[in-house]
């Protein structure tokens, strides 16, 4: 079995948030829909949870229970730019990488073939992870067998996590509450008047019928959870940047010159 990876950047938008206003730090943070009194409210910092305010909400009777909440809309095209910034950054690390289509943030990595250049894939996370951290963000690595380990320990696990067995990883997965997933609130609620509060519970449940009772997304989730559902990474094509090189015979300091040389060689790269 192939070995796997998962990045993961808590409350994406969040962190972009507070890259754009450092001085945000200290105080309640929520991102909405839109700024406006009636958007939702979409994901919160500790202290605004600390205030009462969760995802949900609405931006008005958010503001109402604290003066000190700031908050402001990501748009769409900051986090695919972001993202996307990201994801060039972990090719460096792993030529083959998959974004998250439905969570932007979460990142798939191939690491076949790390040991030619790293000691071990404890280094080699630690590598990733510190390069993550430099770019701004705080995020995870996980490193194990299946998508769905991954992806659940890198939820639920800060740092570093690497699973040497599968077993291991199918042990740890179980465990993982519910509560740490990108469910669906009234499936998660359904859930949970049922007793089932962690992935190991949610796969106790018998699978006939499960479609039927709670809808796609369990059933979805299921088959993830229990292996059923396994596809090879779909890797992005990186974008190669055009480029072109001159060599002098000598060193030209001519400002005239250089211009006509770089002027020869800019036609063709714009073709």
């Amino acid at each position: 079995m192939a070995r796997i990876a998962c990045v993961h950047i808590s409350s994406f938008p969040l962190q972009l948030l507070l890259k754009q206003h450092p001085d945000w730090a200290s105080r309640p943070v929520a991102v909405v829909a839109e700024e406006k009194p009636q958007a939702a409210v979409l994901c919160v910092n500790e202290k605004a949870r600390g205030a009462g305010i969760f995802p949900g909400m609405r931006f008005a009777a958010a503001a109402s229970l604290t003066h000190q909440l700031r908050a402001a809309a990501v748009s769409a095209a900051e986090i695919e730019r972001e993202a996307k910034m990201l994801r060039n950054r972990l090719v460096r690390f792993s030529p083959q990488v998959e974004p998250s289509r439905e969570e932007p943030g979460v990142f798939w990595l191939s690491i076949a073939g790390f040991r030619l250049l790293y000691p071990s894939l404890q280094d080699w996370a630690r590598t990733v992870r510190a390069d993550i951290q430099a770019q701004g963000f705080d995020g995870s690595v996980a490193a194990g067998w299946t998508r769905f380990g991954t992806y659940a320990a890198a939820k639920v696990r800060r740092g570093i996590t690497v699973f040497e067995d599968c077993d291991i990883e199918r042990a740890a997965t179980g465990e993982i509450p519910l509560d740490a997933l990108n469910l669906d609130c009234e499936l998660r609620e359904t859930l949970l008047k049922l007793g089932i509060k962690t992935v190991g519970a949610f796969l106790g449940l018998p699978p006939g019928g499960l479609y039927e009772r709670f809808g796609a997304e369990a059933y979805r989730l299921y088959r993830m959870a229990a292996g059923e559902s396994w596809t090879a990474l779909r890797p992005e094509k990186p974008e190669i940047p055009v480029a072109q090189k001159i060599f002098l015979d000598e060193p030209e300091a001519e400002a005239t010159r250089l211009l006509f040389l770089i002027k020869s060689s800019l036609h063709p790269m714009l073709n």
